[in-house]
């Protein structure tokens, strides 16, 4: 009855311990940086996310144009390991608003937005 006990608490000390390593490794993505481009109608995307394992990258990348949702697109690798960039091609008008949500295939999201204007 001791051994089982113990066999029981050493496994949930290891679960446990599972579960906080995966919480270092894992982190959301810092930082959604957005650029138009009026005359391409191209809209650049750079997500600042540090990754050291091939499992963790940014699976999505979601674009709303005036809360409408435009473009899904999704991915099966990260563009570098500190980054991901991408250009979407997003007709918008003078004063838009184009909100992208970038998603970490292990853990949470960030989320930008732009408001198209000519200068």
């Amino acid at each position: 009855m001791q051994n089982n006990k113990l066999v029981i608490v050493s496994l949930l000390l290891v679960i446990a311990s599972s579960f906080m390593l995966l919480d270092v490794q894992a982190h959301s993505p810092s930082n959604v940086t957005l650029s138009y481009d009026f005359g391409t109608q191209t809209l650049e995307v750079t997500v600042s996310h540090t990754v050291s394992d091939p499992s963790h990258f940014i699976v999505q990348i979601q674009i709303l144009k005036n809360d409408v949702s435009q473009i899904i697109q999704t991915y099966t690798s990260q563009t570098s390991d500190s980054q991901h960039v991408d250009s979407f091609n997003i007709a918008a008008s003078n004063g838009d608003v184009l909100k992208v949500t970038a998603t970490c295939s292990i853990a949470g999201s960030s989320t930008n937005q732009i408001i198209t204007a000519y200068f």
